[in-house]
């Protein structure tokens, strides 16, 4: 048992490494990176109607964002 808890502790860290180092390659100034607010405080999202309009706007957003290729 303390081998599969060893081995669950390095696989682990491994995971939060690879993790972490995708994250710090990530482009660290805000100009570098497209983005788009999208604003629901609004809406009521425990309803149907709600969700669906805040799912709309967040399609909407990505296509603003990345073209119509999202």
């Amino acid at each position: 048992m303390k081998i599969a808890s060893r081995s669950l502790l390095v696989l682990s860290t491994f995971a939060l490494l690879g993790w972490s180092a995708t994250t710090l390659a990530a482009p660290s100034v805000v100009g570098e990176v497209a983005t788009r607010v999208v604003r629901f405080k609004d809406l009521d999202r425990s309803t149907a109607e709600g969700a669906q309009t805040l799912y709309e706007r967040i399609a909407l957003a990505a296509r603003i964002v990345c073209g119509d290729a999202a």
